[in-house]
């Protein structure tokens, strides 16, 4: 009597566990379909390119710099000749830094039009992921629909099937 009730405890969630939904199955493929994964990467990714262009027209800043060790002083000449030439002030290590900036004033709307690239551009991925999406999901309804008239179909014929063969 255990083992019954044991089976029948384990069959009774056997049962749960391969039933699901139709709308389960569009959200379980929608939350773990690679194709809609990297779609929205690209929409990501065009997102950052619009952000990048839409930067540019506020210019670039580039900070540089440069060291030098010398194993002998160099002399650091000024620009009139010394009063005493034994006062020549020298260094061993030589440092030049620096920061430039430098806007773009005109680029023949160089990065207008490429900002408006990148806004159709985002457009369009953001297009092609609703795309991919739908046609996932009428791909599963599809499917789904193929399998409830073959189990329709299969309960039609089997009293056919015995009649013909029994």
């Amino acid at each position: 009597m255990r083992y019954i009730f044991i089976f029948l405890f384990f069959l009774n969630f056997s049962f749960k566990v391969y039933s699901i939904t139709l709308e389960e199955v569009i959200n379980i493929a929608k939350l773990y379909n690679p194709v809609l994964k990297q779609k929205k990467i690209d929409i990501e990714i065009q997102k950052t390119k619009e952000k990048q262009n839409k930067a540019k027209k506020f210019g670039q800043i580039e900070i540089f710099g440069v060291y030098n060790r010398y194993e002998d002083k160099r002399i650091l000449y000024p620009i009139s000749p010394p009063l005493n030439p034994s006062n020549l002030v020298g260094a061993e290590n030589q440092i030049i830094g620096g920061i430039s900036y430098s806007i773009p004033l005109f680029t023949g709307f160089k990065i207008k039009n490429n900002i408006e690239i990148s806004k159709l551009g985002k457009k369009l991925k953001e297009i092609q992921y609703k795309l991919s999406k739908n046609q996932i999901i009428y791909n599963i309804r599809n499917i789904y629909i193929k399998i409830l008239s073959l189990e329709k179909q299969k309960i039609a014929i089997c009293p056919n099937f015995f009649a013909l063969f029994c």
